[in-house]
């Protein structure tokens, strides 16, 4: 008898567990829903269609070339999350100037607005935002420039930012190479453009996020090394 009333009450105690269980997993999951749907809806605000804000960011490579200091830029599109990255050796603003120009040749939209951070590559912290050499050479180009101190305070912005890159900033001295870091690069971004399902998107990839707007649905797939001109040919 005092065995079995001592099974019951472990049985009790474990059903007990597991609705609780149940029912926290059930709020977690409806909470995450929740925020994701948020976010949806804060991504589609900001960025109601291709090229509608560009994020552009910047970061420094952990390791050195000829006593050289590479760094990364990257472009996401907020609204497709199609991604653009190249390395230079310098991090100035003619280097973010000549990214810029890549972006707007390699992406199959025009851009509307760029979102930058503080850096010194592309705000001005001691004159003029006006005179410098990134945001002239935006303006020119007709096309909004706002800057952000932190993109964390600003849930998609910084939800993008943690798709970027890959693996590539974990590069070490072993693998240092040019060629190798700029082997994954490529094959990052082919494989995130193309083939990764995102949450923020609604499970859809940037590219068939691209594809669900008109003018951009027979765009089989996007890979920002090869020029537009040849990607459209091979499109149809």
């Amino acid at each position: 008898m005092h065995i079995q009333q001592t099974r019951e009450r472990v049985a009790r105690k474990q059903d007990h567990k597991q609705r609780i269980e149940h029912e926290v997993w059930t709020v977690l999951q409806s909470t995450a829903m929740t925020h994701m749907a948020e976010l949806m809806a804060t991504i589609h605000t900001l960025a109601p269609k291709p090229g509608s804000l560009v994020v552009l960011d910047v970061r420094p490579l952990p390791l050195q070339w000829d006593n050289w200091q590479p760094v990364l830029f990257s472009a996401t599109d907020l609204c497709t999350h199609l991604q653009i990255a190249r390395m230079y050796i310098t991090c100035t603003p003619a280097s973010a100037v000549d990214f810029l120009q890549f972006v707007m040749q390699r992406y199959p939209f025009s851009i509307t607005e760029i979102r930058t951070g503080a850096d010194p590559v592309f705000v001005n912290t001691a004159s003029l935002q006006s005179k410098h050499l990134f945001t002239s050479e935006v303006k020119r180009h007709r096309i909004a420039h706002s800057v952000v101190l932190n993109t964390s305070e600003q849930p998609a912005l910084h939800i993008a930012s943690k798709y970027n890159y890959g693996g590539t900033l974990n590069a070490t001295s072993d693998d240092s190479s040019k060629d190798t870091i700029m082997n994954g690069l490529v094959s990052f971004l082919f494989f995130h453009n193309n083939h990764r399902s995102l949450a923020p998107l609604g499970g859809l990839t940037p590219l068939q996020k691209l594809n669900s707007f008109a003018g951009y649905e027979r765009i089989s797939w996007f890979d920002p090394y090869v020029p537009h001109e040849l990607r459209k040919a091979s499109n149809g």
